[in-house]
């Protein structure tokens, strides 16, 4: 009897160590697949300037057979990451913005930029209001008014395989600025030493960038913007954008700036111009420089008063023809 019993306990206990083995051996398997180390370097040399202005990227790494996206944080030359052999569609962005963010980043073709929504006085230095009651140039009244993105720099690759081996492998990706860059100044402006304050807004541009399928938003928006005085005779200031939207009709491809001015007495001005014919015709379109020359401020009644403006009091809106 003894000796079945000791039979019986030694079956037992080869039965459960067999079935400690099985069930460690699907824990490496299930929880614990094998990854490859991949060498990711960015290269700047189609976008120099980001080399000295970007501090850091994220990557997102999209199986190309379907499944969820990775993302890794990697500074701005590279670095490594661990992940499944397989074949990946990339996207990587520079990681230190303000204004833009980011939505639809669970598909490879959905992934969006795009900036939140604005006062039409966002770029005021001093004024505090929500620019609900602050007139726009005619016909743009329905546009929406978002804030203007930060500068921009992505990559976008697909079918990059990632394949077993024992030793690394590298990729190379090269970071392109992915937004445009629009400078402008007036020249002869009068009474600009009675300036309080100054900020300006451009219609008709895109509110968002599809940085897989590299296309912009076809939405027309209108983006606010600060203004620096020399506080002599000019007005000037550099602003991004996601561009011109692709997919605008004719009739909707105007772009208008107004400059919006208070004066040191509380008045309360705006004065616009039609770009388009400066946008349009621009030699590289990520680089728009718009120049404009003659802006009258009016001059205060009384300069001194330190009156304060009331935001729903605004004058009628006068349009500046630009000489040909």
């Amino acid at each position: 009897m003894k000796t079945m019993k000791h039979l019986l306990c030694a079956l037992l206990l080869g039965w459960s160590a067999l079935g400690v083995i099985s069930c460690r051996h699907k824990d490496l398997c299930y929880e614990h697949p094998h990854t490859e180390k991949l060498n990711v370097v960015f290269d700047w040399s189609n976008a120099p300037e980001g080399d000295s202005e970007v501090s850091g990227m994220y990557l997102y790494m999209y199986p190309a057979s379907g499944g969820a996206q990775q993302l890794f944080y990697l500074g701005k030359e590279g670095g490594v990451v661990d992940i499944a052999p397989g074949t990946y569609h990339v996207i990587a962005i520079n990681s230190d913005t303000e204004a833009t963010r980011v939505r639809g980043e669970t598909a490879w073709e959905t992934f969006e930029l795009y900036t939140r929504e604005a006062s039409v006085l966002e770029g005021m230095t001093f004024m505090s209001v929500t620019g609900d009651n602050v007139p726009k140039a005619e016909g743009t009244e329905g546009q929406r008014n978002v804030l203007c993105p930060d500068c921009m720099f992505c990559v976008r690759e697909r079918d990059i395989t990632v394949v077993e081996v024992t030793e690394g492998q590298t990729v190379v990706l090269y970071p392109e600025m992915a937004t445009c860059m629009y400078t402008y100044e007036i020249r002869n402006v009068e009474n600009l030493e009675h300036l309080s304050d100054v900020s300006g807004t451009l219609s008709g541009m895109s509110p968002s960038y599809y940085v897989g399928i590299d296309q912009v938003h076809s939405e027309l928006s209108t983006l606010p913007f600060s203004t620096q005085s020399d506080n002599v005779s000019t007005l000037s200031g550099m602003f991004m954008t996601f561009g011109c939207p692709v997919n605008a009709s004719k009739a909707e491809e105007e772009h208008q700036m107004v400059i919006y001015a208070i004066m040191s007495d509380g008045s309360q001005h705006y004065f616009t111009y039609d770009v388009t014919d400066q946008v349009h015709n621009a030699p590289d379109p990520s680089r728009v420089h718009i120049v404009l020359d003659g802006l009258s401020l009016p001059k205060p009644a009384d300069p001194g008063d330190g009156m304060q403006p009331d935001v729903e009091d605004w004058g009628n809106e006068e349009e500046v023809e630009i000489p040909m």
